[in-house]
């Protein structure tokens, strides 16, 4: 079943203040920032009552970006491959 626009809303914020909150990333103060503020302008987005097609299309882009978004931040959360780990090892 698919996260209704409420629901996809709701985990972008919590992401976004997770990014912010202190979660391990190799990122600066104002790039940790930046990557929550992109994703509370695609909450807001995704939110939004599209009346045209114009409208339709950009809200599609938002709910693209946003699961992009969310996806590369949850890779960058994980702890790094340990060279013993890597699945790049015979």
């Amino acid at each position: 079943m698919e996260p209704t626009s409420n629901e996809t809303a709701k985990s972008l914020r919590a992401l976004a203040q997770r990014t912010i909150d202190g979660v391990p990333l190799n990122l600066s103060e104002a790039e940790k920032v930046s990557i929550a503020t992109e994703l509370y302008r695609l909450a807001d987005a995704i939110l939004s009552s599209p009346t045209t097609a114009r409208d339709l299309e950009a809200q599609q882009q938002a709910q693209r970006r946003a699961a992009w978004l969310t996806r590369w931040l949850e890779r960058a959360m994980c702890p790094p491959f340990k060279d013993e780990d890597s699945p790049d090892k015979p």
